[in-house]
């Protein structure tokens, strides 16, 4: 179940090529999407799951109604799936955070078939931590609620990072089990997120309008205060100015954020190049880059949190610079990781250094050692095997479990319907 709105493409470019590929283990999913896309962003998804041959649903969100019109939506995703019940055509929810939560506790149906809780980090908490909300406030008390009554009901509950599992343990409650928390990665498609060749990287680079000489460094991803995007091109303008010849791409759904940032920013606008991408061609402009930039704030929230691009800069042959956060704690030891501890001046000044150091090193080997660690950690295939076994273990009434990331979604199986 998915819940999510028109800068939120997850569904679409993270989690169909996992569904897709779970008809192999005997799984299939079906996918209820709660969005305030437009139509043709919704076309776009229905298209999308049809190349794969998944079964989608779309229930509009009113947010001219504010939460009045989400509630209208949650009933009417509760009663979808009560309509799937009573037909037999499902056998098992898997929510995508709370609101999807939410609605598998309306539609009553949490005592006949198992639940799958995917808690995609702690989304009320990055509201309070970024977006202004009182944790004393209804709303946030309400879904501290739902939360911990999912993790309490749940066969399953998928994490991204270990400290995501001891924070939900403890606010479940006494009886919740720490064997029922899973931590997944975000798997993407190796075959999609890859290395380029020295041609094809430099035409991505003349298509651009960027020298195949200039170090180039990216940043994808939304643009939000919890993604450092100020942080970034303090690294960025520190690099510039030191050693020069370099360009910083962003590349994002928000464009018209990201220019507002850069516009306060002060540095040079000549060489930042702000552009939005579909998702075929992201994977080109990511592996034309040098380096991929995927900071996170240090804010409570960001404990629960393992960014999906770090996965995709390294795929793609990339060196990474990014936050001392917990879903990083693997790729430390890696000479193509640099962690920062924190935002100060000497830290930012100790990462233009090593900037500069994996941009002198051969880039054959520095994309090979990217490429051998993406795989390790984050491909499609290691999601796969360890999503298979959790949902098979839970139809057998045992603890199950599926990967995710961002802003939610449904999913159905029965003995080959999930």
């Amino acid at each position: 179940m998915a819940w999510d709105g028109p800068q939120v493409n997850y569904l679409e470019s993270l989690f169909l090529p996992i569904f897709a590929s779970l008809r192999s283990s005997g799984i299939r999913i079906q996918v209820l999407h709660l969005t305030w896309s437009d139509s043709r962003a919704t076309s776009r998804y229905k298209q999308a799951c049809a190349r794969f041959g998944i079964q989608y649903k779309h229930i509009a969100i009113r947010k001219d109604l504010g939460s009045v019109g989400q509630l209208i939506s949650c009933i009417k995703g509760a009663l979808y799936i009560r309509q799937l019940v009573r037909d037999g055509r499902i056998d098992c929810l898997l929510p995508r955070s709370l609101i999807p939560g939410l609605i598998c506790l309306l539609s009553g149906q949490a005592s006949k078939l198992p639940i799958v809780f995917d808690s995609d980090g702690l989304a009320f908490d990055e509201k309070v931590d970024f977006s202004g909300l009182s944790s004393s406030s209804l709303s946030y008390r309400l879904f501290r609620d739902v939360e911990a009554q999912l993790v309490r009901i749940s066969k399953c509950v998928i994490v991204r990072t270990p400290k995501a599992s001891k924070i939900l343990i403890a606010r479940g409650g006494p009886g919740v089990l720490e064997a029922n928390f899973h931590v997944l990665p975000n798997g993407r498609d190796t075959s999609v997120f890859r290395p380029l060749d020295v041609a094809q990287r430099d035409s991505i680079r003349s298509q651009l309008g960027i020298n195949s000489t200039t170090h180039l460094l990216i940043y994808a991803g939304s643009v939000g205060p919890q993604y450092c995007l100020r942080e970034t091109l303090a690294i960025f303008e520190r690099f510039e100015n030191s050693y020069g010849s370099a360009h910083l791409i962003i590349l994002t759904f928000s464009c018209k954020e990201a220019e507002d940032i850069v516009k306060g920013w002060g540095g040079n606008r000549e060489c930042i190049t702000i552009l939005s991408a579909s998702a075929d061609r992201a994977p080109l402009i990511i592996g034309a880059a040098d380096v991929g930039l995927a900071l996170r704030s240090s804010a409570f929230s960001m404990q629960a949190v393992s960014p999906v691009k770090i996965g995709e800069y390294l795929l793609c042959g990339l060196p990474v610079i990014t936050s001392n956060i917990d879903g990083v704690s693997a790729l430390s030891q890696s000479s193509v990781v640099h962690v920062l501890q924190d935002t100060s001046v000497s830290t930012l000044d100790h990462s233009v250094a090593w900037l500069h150091s994996i941009c002198c090193r051969n880039r054959g080997s520095v994309q090979a050692e990217a490429r051998s660690l993406g795989i390790e950690h984050f491909s499609l295939e290691k999601s796969l095997l360890a999503l298979s076994a959790a949902i098979h273990s839970a139809q057998a009434g045992q603890v199950v479990l599926m990967p995710s990331d961002s802003e939610n979604e449904l999913t159905d199986k029965s003995n080959s319907e999930l």
